[in-house]
């Protein structure tokens, strides 16, 4: 009984257990995977970070060019705001990269969400 029970258990997998084990077919197969999906990671913060670079070009410009008024001062606030989105953005596809990923590059700093 004892034996059944143990068989029937399901045990936890290991990192050899998820290891592709189709041969060299699989092994290019999932390289082909990461790299896919590397890239799709590096484009969604390239995004993020040239919309984050935008907004304070955008933000340092109202700011100089347009004169003091409530108008100005609600504009520079709403590009200030943008920046602000985009840089966690930027952040939070490094970060989850990392967690659900694995992916090496992503920076550890991340602060959590």
């Amino acid at each position: 009984m004892r034996e059944e029970l143990i068989e029937s258990t399901p045990r936890r997998k290991t990192k050899k257990d998820l290891a592709p084990s189709g041969g060299p077919s699989c092994a290019a197969a999932a390289r082909i995977a990461n790299v896919a999906l590397t890239a799709q990671v590096q484009f969604a913060y390239n995004c993020a970070t040239a919309a984050a670079a935008h907004a304070q070009r955008a933000a340092d410009y109202v700011e100089t060019m347009w004169p003091d008024t409530p108008l100005r001062t609600m504009v520079v606030a709403a590009y200030r705001v943008q920046l602000l989105k985009s840089e966690q953005a930027a952040l939070a596809v490094l970060r989850h990269a990392r967690e659900r990923c694995g992916l090496a590059f992503a920076p550890m700093n991340c602060p959590p969400a």
